[in-house]
């Protein structure tokens, strides 16, 4: 069974990826630009620079500068209050009478020969290289080690299997060694994760049987053959593919988010590890018809739109501007990042249908 999955993801995955992409274009959809949801660490940032900037910012006043940012205008007063009393308690910031300046925790790490670090936001992509000794064998987005795991972390680089041996989330960099372990990647190179949107126009390319009027004679050909790896797929709903002796694994084609959050539901229902990339959640132990089925019950019967992903503490670490928030605001940005509750809602509005293999 596994196979299916190692074929589309070592392969032909651009090629999929492109047709799924054509349909998208021919149909006029354009993807919106979302900023990232809660940006508490970017607020912090833009406090500090307010308060160098103005050689000290009233703290009734500094909000104003940046309340027309719809990311910001969109966060609590409650929570920014908090945000400004723990930077405070941290000695980030201090304040006097009512005006705020670095605190001495603040001046030691952005001011002097440190400011410049403050007005950049960004220092460099979301990307982990991945390294075997001092081998670089390619990079992975970020989100890939964003969520938990239970047991060891396995990435699909090079057309072969790799173990993650240790994840520096500082300088951004994942250390591996060789495995038999099928490993998988939620995408491959430089990519990110893949969306809802783009997933499901792949699943219906990959479960249908006509062609593009775009494609090459190759592409044709090189689909044709990709098609019948997948001829168990659902143009309406989801599929779950029973191993007689090996994993339970569902095809949702919902996206990375959307999967995170069903991982984490099913692996609750199925009292089994649960992993999962941009086009499956796969549970890891042997599991029967009755299992899968009363499972997928209790997740409709649930708000699994609003399950609570976990994900790495270390992560934290990886954000700029991350000490200057307290741990469980830093944690639930992260979470809530991570995650694609709409996507979720539309997937278990499908019908789901299990195939033996």
């Amino acid at each position: 069974m596994r196979r299916n999955y190692l074929f589309l993801a070592t392969r032909d995955d651009a090629l999929v990826q492109a047709a799924g992409l054509i349909d998208l274009w021919t149909a006029g959809y354009i993807e919106p630009m979302i900023p990232p949801p809660q940006l508490w660490h970017i607020l912090a940032q833009q406090l500090m620079a307010l308060a160098l900037q103005e050689q000290g910012i009233g703290r009734q006043d500094w909000l104003h500068w940046v309340s027309h940012v719809p990311a910001f205008a969109q966060l609590s007063m409650a929570q920014i209050d908090a945000l400004v009393q723990w930077m405070l308690h941290q000695q980030i910031l201090s304040d006097d009478h009512g005006v705020l300046w670095l605190g001495r925790a603040g001046e030691e790490t952005y001011g002097r020969r440190h400011f410049l670090a403050l007005f950049s936001v960004f220092t460099s992509p979301p990307l982990f290289t991945v390294l075997h000794g001092r081998a670089e064998l390619g990079f992975v987005d970020a989100m890939t080690f964003l969520g938990t795991q239970d047991g060891p972390r396995a990435l699909l680089l090079g057309g072969r299997a790799w173990l993650v041996t240790h994840v520096d989330w500082q300088h951004r960099v994942a250390y591996v060694k060789a495995t038999e372990t099928q490993g998988r990647s939620r995408w491959q190179g430089e990519r990110p994760g893949l969306g809802f949107r783009l997933c499901q126009s792949i699943k219906h390319r990959l479960a249908g049987d006509d062609d593009c009027t775009m494609w090459s004679t190759r592409a044709r050909q090189q689909i044709a053959a990709i098609r019948k790896e997948f001829v168990w797929l659902d143009t309406e709903g989801t599929v779950v593919l029973l191993a007689k002796h090996g994993t339970g694994e569902w095809w949702t084609f919902a996206g990375t988010g959307a999967n995170a959050m069903l991982a984490s539901a099913w692996s609750q229902a199925m009292e089994h590890r649960v992993t999962y990339d941009s086009f499956t959640v796969t549970c890891e132990a042997s599991v029967s018809r009755h299992t899968v089925e009363r499972a997928l019950g209790a997740l409709r019967a649930h708000k699994v739109r609003e399950t609570s992903v976990a994900v790495e503490d270390a992560a934290i670490d990886g954000l700029k501007f991350s000490g200057c928030l307290p741990r469980d605001l830093a944690r639930d940005m992260l979470r809530t990042r991570l995650c694609d509750p709409q996507a979720v809602h539309d997937i278990l509005e499908q019908p789901v249908r299990c195939v033996a293999v």
